[in-house]
């Protein structure tokens, strides 16, 4: 993991929790690699091959349908009630 919050501990163990089967690696000043990368590209910009990720990621959310907020096409019922 990379960038500032990668260096927390408890983001750190949480993924080690979460994820056993997984090797979590957080590398020394790993809050600092973001910044090295700027300063890199910003030097050498053909640094960089590939600007599409091969894989993306995403978590999904639901919140409370409001009527009065969200279009009827967005609603969908769960076990805990109506949700957009």
């Amino acid at each position: 993991m990379v960038g500032g919050y990668s260096e927390s501990p408890l983001l750190a163990e949480t993924m080690r929790e979460k994820f056993p089967r997984l090797t979590i690696i957080v590398p020394t000043d790993a809050g600092l690699a973001v910044l090295k990368g700027a300063i890199i590209f910003g030097h050498l910009p053909t640094s960089i091959s590939e600007r599409v990720s091969k894989y993306t990621y995403g978590v999904s959310s639901c919140v409370p349908f409001d009527k009065d907020k969200h279009p009827i096409e967005r609603l969908i019922t769960t076990g805990l009630g109506d949700a957009c």
